[in-house]
Order: structure tokens, then C-alpha cells, then sequence
């Protein structure tokens, strides 16, 4: 069996934590960095098991909310833009082109919040309470 990245990343926390911390002065700077590295290390390798399923769902989102957008009198040259977008897919499950989709898509919904943050209608009132509902689910979704 092939160990997979997050063993890979664990053997390096042990290593710094039972090889190269006690072998470093007790007093040395060098001994908090190394505690740091392998603090840091722990976090990416929680990072790691759930980025693509993180990205893919924020994406999978931001279309949902868009083909919802759609459904409402959106500013012309803004529907273009949701349509467009809320008919792309994720091709691809590495994290670079997740990361591509989602840049993408985030400047649409950021262009999305400006068109109906102070609209003052019901229709965009509804639009901005799932924006934030989006935002706060990815940011809860990026937790350490």
C-alpha cells in the first residue's frame, strides 16, 4: 500500500518533534521554529484530506446561487455573466484548476453582492441573505 500525503506529512512531524527538536539546544530559537513547523504541518495535513472537497463544494454553490439569481430582475449585463457561469463544471478535481473555478466564480459573486447589497428590494434582499449564507458556510468549511 502506498502511504498517502497525510502519512507523509505526519512522518515529517515526527521526525522534527522526535529527531530534530531534542536535538537542538534547549534554549535555542531553533527549538520553537521546529515546534512550529511540525504545529504547521499537523494543520496542512488536516488541509490537505479536505481542500478538493472544500473548493468543489463552494463552487457547486456559487452556481446554485446564481441559477437562483437568475430566476430575478438582475441587471442585464450581470445576467450574462451569472448565466455564463452557473452553466460552467468542474472538470477537473485537481486543486490548481479548483482554485481557477473558484477565483472565477468569486468574482461573479462579489459582483453579484454589489448589484443587490443595497438594492432595496425584496427579490435582492432574499439574493444577499443566501450570499451570506454562502460566505459563512466556506468560511466555517476553512476552519482549522
Amino acid at each position: 500500500m502506498k502511504p498517502g500525503i497525510d502519512q507523509h506529512l505526519m512522518a515529517l512531524t515526527g521526525v522534527l518533534a522526535t529527531k530534530i527538536a531534542p536535538a537542538l539546544p534547549a534554549d535555542s530559537y531553533a527549538v520553537g521554529e521546529v515546534k512550529m513547523a511540525a504545529a504547521l504541518l499537523i494543520l496542512l495535513t488536516q488541509e490537505v484530506d479536505r481542500r478538493a472537497d472544500t473548493l468543489w463544494r463552494a463552487n457547486r454553490d456559487m452556481r446554485a446561487l446564481f441559477q437562483y439569481a437568475l430566476q430575478h430582475p438582475v441587471p442585464d449585463d450581470l445576467r450574462a455573466r451569472l448565466s455564463t457561469d452557473a452553466a460552467t463544471e468542474d472538470t477537473s478535481l485537481r486543486i490548481s484548476a479548483l482554485e481557477a473555478s473558484h477565483a472565477a466564480l468569486s468574482q461573479t459573486l462579489i459582483a453579484l453582492h454589489a448589484a443587490v447589497e443595497d438594492t432595496g428590494t425584496d427579490w435582492a434582499a432574499a439574493i444577499n441573505a443566501r450570499i451570506w449564507d454562502l460566505l459563512e458556510r466556506g468560511a466555517e468549511d476553512r476552519m482549522l
